[in-house]
């Protein structure tokens, strides 16, 4: 398949056929590799890395699939971060994405921002060689977001295929557990069935005091909070996720394939949820942003938004969060809205 074929032009003709009966390897070479570069300083004949688990109970590849993937580059997966006058957040949620055990190469792709707040931080940025920034016209619509694949195939052009992630820039993965990109890359490659996966956007923490928490929480817990998650075991241990669409808010996708938005994916608990920075803002915005963003592509702090929601009841008061319980297994808990601090 055209799958199997991009997978042997990154990883060569016999990392091909070792996976070949591995199905479920895939994309995890990704991952494999980064633990045969962590492992890289363990004594030479140290039998602890045939082990399913280190130290502190993370799982790890067997060293099986460690080899089969020994020869595969450490490559940075390619991150798109999608931008518009949100300079002060760019700093944050890049720093989080470093923090992921995968390397990550960071692309912004900026739509028109005309804050100068913002365009100093994309020349600093650009300057340190911390991102590669594409700057773009402004867009009219949600439809235009889609124009970002201009940037994803613009960048494979000049890099062999592989697997790559878009978010926007308010999402961050700073509460996440380190392996977050690599069980999303790893869920990925174990179900053909979906194009993507990214996190849950946690709403456990959201403070009452947000004047759309009442939208939020009726949002988010009527499409995804009320519902129970499959529970699967990974390389990481118990992973629980549910299938849902994702539009923009954070999605690894397959190599080869285009990005748009709301593609088939899964969406992955606790530990490996993200924060949705808009929605800790408990006074409303004066930030550039919030004057100059496009209500019709979906800024929660417009003032469009909270005139028209910030008066808004909530109906849907309890949700379903997944916590590690007993041996590290997960358990299912009920959570009331009502419970969040003020």
């Amino acid at each position: 398949s055209g799958g199997r074929d991009r997978l042997g032009r990154r990883f060569g003709d016999d990392a091909r056929r070792e996976l070949g009966t591995r199905r479920r390897l895939g994309e995890r070479c990704t991952l494999a590799a980064t633990h045969v570069q962590r492992s890289a300083t363990a004594p030479e004949h140290e039998d602890s890395q045939d082990r399913q688990h280190d130290d502190q109970g993370h799982g790890v590849i067997p060293s099986w699939e460690r080899l089969a993937c020994e020869d595969a580059p450490v490559r940075p997966l390619p991150v798109f971060l999608i931008s518009f006058n949100r300079g002060p957040m760019l700093d944050g949620v890049i720093r989080s994405l470093r923090r992921q055990s995968i390397p990550v190469d960071v692309v912004i792709h900026d739509n028109g921002s005309t804050d100068p707040a913002t365009t100093e931080v994309l020349d600093r940025l650009e300057r340190s060689g911390k991102a590669t920034v594409v700057r773009r016209a402004a867009i009219e619509s949600a439809d235009d977001l889609d124009l970002v694949d201009e940037t994803v195939q613009a960048y494979f052009a000049d890099h062999e295929p592989g697997p790559y992630a878009v978010s926007d820039c308010d999402i961050s993965l700073a509460v996440a557990d380190k392996r977050a990109l690599a069980i999303y890359l790893e869920l990925l490659a174990s179900h053909p069935e979906v194009e993507c996966v990214g996190p849950m956007l946690r709403i456990s923490d959201i403070p009452q005091s947000y004047p759309l928490f009442n939208y939020v929480m009726n949002r988010h817990v009527s499409q995804f909070w009320q519902h129970e998650p499959t529970i699967e075991s990974t390389s990481g241990g118990e992973v629980a996720f549910q299938a849902a669409q994702i539009d923009t808010t954070l999605a690894v996708h397959r190599a080869g394939e285009p990005f748009r938005r709301l593609k088939a994916g899964l969406r992955v608990y606790e530990p490996y949820e993200a924060q949705h920075l808009d929605w800790y803002v408990t006074a409303p915005p004066q930030d550039s942003y919030a004057k100059t963003s496009n209500s019709q592509i979906a800024h929660w702090n417009s003032p469009e938004w909270l005139a028209e929601h910030g008066g808004d009841y909530l109906r849907w008061p309890e949700y379903t969060v997944v916590r590690k319980g007993r041996r590290r297994r997960l358990v299912l808990e009920k959570r009331q809205a009502t419970d969040h601090p003020r």
